[in-house]
């Protein structure tokens, strides 16, 4: 199998030969994505982001509505990164013995095929007292985030 790295930055892209011809496959972490559910009023949460993949004419801000996500890039444990992630992106305060991983904790492939990147899916049931109504932006500002 013959393999040319066209691309090494955030995501790598390689170009690979196979019995089956040629073929582009995109190299990219893997990530997590949380479902949080406010139990007391049965209601989602949500965040809204800026994402240059959703830009379009239509778009031009590229914002999106989605479930809470982040790449799996520390060597924290997976529930450490949840944490991590759901408090920067929403500003809800979990704790590991919040956290349901689902499909038995397996990760999903995203678009099998092309991307190497596998999804970790995970539940949260919180309370209210668990979410920050004060703040309305959230985010790493060190990665440009505006959430």
């Amino acid at each position: 199998m013959k393999k040319v790295t066209v691309y090494d930055g955030y995501f790598s892209l390689d170009v690979i030969e196979t019995p089956q011809g040629t073929r582009e496959v995109l190299r990219s972490t893997d990530s997590v994505s949380v479902l949080i559910y406010d139990c007391v009023n049965h209601r989602i949460v949500l965040v809204r982001q800026p994402r240059a993949a959703m830009m379009t004419d239509e778009n031009p801000e590229g914002l999106i509505t989605e479930t809470v996500a982040g790449r799996i890039d520390k060597s924290w444990p997976l529930e450490d990164i949840i944490i991590d992630e759901v408090l920067k992106e929403s500003g809800v305060s979990i704790t590991q013995e919040d956290i349901v991983m689902l499909n038995n904790g397996k990760p999903m492939a995203v678009l099998a095929g092309a991307v190497t990147e596998k999804a970790y899916l995970a539940f949260v049931a919180v309370t209210p007292d668990q979410i920050d109504t004060e703040q309305r932006i959230y985010g790493d500002l060190q990665e440009g985030e505006q959430i």
